[in-house]
């Protein structure tokens, strides 16, 4: 369990009320913190009023314009654009919200961060590598990053292509880096060819 932090300066801040909006997001909701994937800390930027995406009470008297315009728990930069499955949050909307929150994203983390790189298919042997990668694409994954192949979680029966243990056990290391999944469950993701986070 990760624990609520002291208040702290709103530099390098990450507030994930300012992404795309979506019904069916679980990334933020009103009246209470977001998700604890990094530590939160609270932004003194953000007073608990009717502008605070934690305070459901001013959310419910509001009579026009019921868009929260931040959250006082948010994230710390260097965490949040370090998590290569962050956005796992927004796989539930549509494409658009989600190329929405993939530019979101990167205007929002430093250039070269995981959370935005394209994945490196290099590790993984020729049998999969091409496959792979056409197959995130033409899925719809189109920059290619560990949020949206992880949140996918699907192999697209690449790695069916490869016959030899020592192939599956690249792809299966391959999946453990960029997914963050331990080693017992890429195995068994492997077998399936689908995971989920």
């Amino acid at each position: 369990l990760l624990l609520l932090s002291q208040t702290t300066s709103s530099q390098n801040l990450i507030d994930p009320i300012l992404q795309p909006y979506c019904d069916s997001s679980s990334c933020w909701h009103w009246s209470f913190p977001p998700p604890e994937l990094c530590p939160l800390v609270i932004n003194p930027s953000c007073p608990n009023n009717t502008d605070a995406s934690e305070n459901i009470a001013a959310y419910q008297n509001k009579t026009e314009n019921k868009a929260a315009k931040c959250g006082i728990n948010q994230y710390q930069q260097d965490c949040y654009c370090n998590l290569k499955t962050g956005l796992s949050c927004v796989w539930s909307c549509s494409w658009e919200i989600w190329w929405k929150t993939e530019d979101w994203l990167q205007q929002t983390c430093p250039p070269n961060s995981p959370a935005t790189n394209p994945l490196n298919f290099s590790p993984l042997p020729p049998c999969a590598k091409n496959c792979l990668d056409d197959s995130l694409f033409q899925y719809g994954c189109l920059t290619q990053t560990s949020n949206c192949f992880c949140s996918r979680g699907d192999l697209f029966d690449c790695h069916k292509k490869c016959h030899k243990e020592k192939k599956w056990r690249q792809i299966q290391e391959w999946l453990q880096d960029v997914c963050d999944i331990n080693e017992a469950a890429a195995v068994e993701d492997l077998k399936s060819g689908r995971f989920s986070l």
